[in-house]
């Protein structure tokens, strides 16, 4: 058999496979999300609970970064989906 060595990288740029941040997770009174990539134009987060049940929906157009006011929602865990038109990120989100 014979070996090749390859010194290309074999990453991608500008892919970031985490999409975007939310912080504090858990959470209280207020949830902020930021986008990892800037040349994201028009998104759109959904927050769903357990049962897949729509609870909350943002549009982030030409934004990296937004908060959302999560006082009224009940203690337990949901999940936030952003959707970028191309492909959908989905992260839990819980609740105290």
């Amino acid at each position: 058999f014979e070996t090749e060595f390859v010194e290309e990288s074999l990453s991608v740029s500008g892919f970031d496979i985490n999409g975007f941040k939310m912080y504090p997770n858990p959470a209280k009174d207020v949830v902020t999300i930021q986008l990892n990539s800037l040349n994201i134009e028009n998104a759109m987060i959904n927050i769903v609970d357990i049962q897949g049940k729509l609870i909350f929906e943002k549009n982030m157009s030409n934004k990296n970064r937004t908060t959302i006011d999560v006082s009224e929602l009940q203690s337990g865990m949901y999940f936030v989906k952003l959707n970028t038109g191309t492909k959908e990120l989905v992260k839990k989100l819980v609740i105290e």
